[in-house]
């Protein structure tokens, strides 16, 4: 049996869930996909009440049934650092390199915020060129929450032009040509631009 992939994205206006099958050498199909109207964007009040009814929409209509998701969220719900960080030393230096860059930059205390990094390359120098990501935990875990409460489980969130980023790297592994990524959303707008190991947003 093939397996599938479930996909969902929350935008400002919109819910969308896309299900995926995988083929040979891990190419991915659509199989099913979905879109319903939020009843109000989700910083306007309670994503239980705004996201499920939308949720259950698409599975209703769209015949998806729930399972483990990746959910994307608005690049707006999330603070972004590029960064260049030594790589000398061990794992546990590096990482407490990077929490000293999200403890610099980030205008929330860090214990009210979840963080990610991915390391993107090496710059010229030879340092480790960084994105690092960070959330407030009570935006996402009310997001997942209300996912979870609609039957599906969440397995990890992403924000969307960092998402689109890693799909253009996942069909593109080896270009190094510069490409231009724009999200165009209800509310936003997101540009990204991928050159290489460099990702500018």
């Amino acid at each position: 049996m093939a397996k599938k992939f479930l996909a969902l994205d929350i935008g400002a206006a919109n819910v969308a869930l896309a299900e995926y099958e995988e083929g040979a050498k891990g190419a991915l199909t659509l199989v099913r996909y979905g879109l319903a109207p939020l009843a109000a964007s989700l910083d306007s009040g309670d994503p239980q009440t705004i996201l499920v009814p939308a949720l259950m929409e698409i599975v209703r209509t769209a015949g998806i049934k729930p399972g483990p998701v990746a959910i994307s969220v608005s690049g707006q719900m999330a603070f972004y650092r590029f960064a260049a960080i030594p790589s000398a030393g061990s794992e546990e230096k590096f990482d407490q390199l990077v929490r000293y860059e999200i403890e610099q930059n980030v205008p929330f205390p860090i214990d009210e915020m979840v963080s990610d990094r991915q390391v993107l390359g090496e710059t010229e120098s030879g340092d480790k060129s960084v994105m690092i990501v960070s959330a407030k935990v009570d935006q996402i875990e009310a997001i997942t929450s209300a996912v979870a409460s609609a039957g599906f489980r969440p397995e990890l969130v992403d924000v969307a032009p960092i998402a689109l980023t890693n799909a253009l790297k996942a069909v593109r592994p080896d270009d190094e040509s510069s490409v231009v990524l724009l999200d165009i959303g209800a509310k936003t707008t997101s540009l990204v631009i991928v050159e290489g190991d460099k990702v500018y947003n």
